[in-house]
């Protein structure tokens, strides 16, 4: 099996994968992973003898070399590290490889083994990234807008009388796009606001193109709105650990 972990701005996702399946999968506060003592702890329950290798995706450089030793101290395992060096599905040749982020490879990678080209993935994390693929498995990039819960948190800390969570809001989201209360107003202007987002920035994207897209949504936050789109989006929470998956076996050397 494979152990797949993904550094994320706000979380660190692991993953014990058997081909595509999530055998176990735990999350943990990117803050609580920054020291290689306390990742060493968490990975202590991971048996090297069950794991047969390693794929780390990081958007936290500066936590990059800890987590690489603590992987390395703890499970004795090679690792594959997750930059644009690696082979892979998708081609990076329309734009800066050397900063895309690990993150939308992944998504990209993922999508690409259960969608057709072109297609656009909309990863709702810390920031919500729009990754356009075309019809021959170019990354042509994609806008980047602030994330939902990020979205929460700058309005309760810089405002007085919205002081509140995405959960807190999120299950006031009622029938109405005009809302009646503040928390039903939030709800829609968040949940809403970013299917309207959705919609306008696919239907741009495909104008672009001269066609139509395939459309996946995936990350933490996608769970907000996924329920409220129409059949033309779908849904996959576990894309980037999937694509994680997909480039270990690409790049497997070991």
């Amino acid at each position: 099996m494979t152990l797949v972990i993904n550094i994320g701005n706000t979380n660190v996702t692991i993953a014990l994968m058997d081909a595509s399946k999530i055998i176990y999968k735990e999350t943990h506060p990117t803050r609580e992973c920054a020291s290689a003592i306390n990742f060493k702890d968490i990975l202590a329950k991971f048996d090297p003898e069950h794991t047969e290798g390693i794929i780390l995706s990081s958007v936290v450089p500066h936590i990059n070399e800890l987590i690489i030793k603590a992987v390395k101290e703890q499970l004795n395992n090679n690792i594959v590290i997750l930059s644009h060096e690696l082979n892979m599905s998708i081609r990076l040749d329309h734009l800066d490889k050397f900063s895309v982020g690990s993150d939308r490879i992944a998504v990209c990678e993922g999508a690409a083994m259960s969608l057709n080209p072109p297609f656009i993935v909309f990863d709702f994390g810390t920031a919500i990234t729009i990754n356009v693929v075309d019809s021959n498995y170019n990354f042509l990039g994609g806008p980047i807008l602030i994330g939902l819960t990020s979205s929460m948190l700058a309005l309760a800390s810089n405002t007085a009388l919205l002081p509140y969570t995405i959960d807190e809001v999120s299950s006031h989201l009622g029938n109405s796009v005009i809302g009646n209360t503040t928390q039903s107003c939030l709800a829609s202007g968040l949940i809403n606001g970013n299917i309207c987002m959705m919609e306008g920035i696919s239907a741009r994207i495909e104008n672009e193109l001269s066609s139509k897209c395939n459309k996946i949504i995936t990350g933490g936050d996608a769970r907000y709105v996924c329920k409220y789109c129409n059949d033309d989006y779908l849904y996959n929470e576990n894309l980037l650990l999937q694509g994680l998956q997909i480039l270990y076996n690409k790049n497997n050397k070991f």
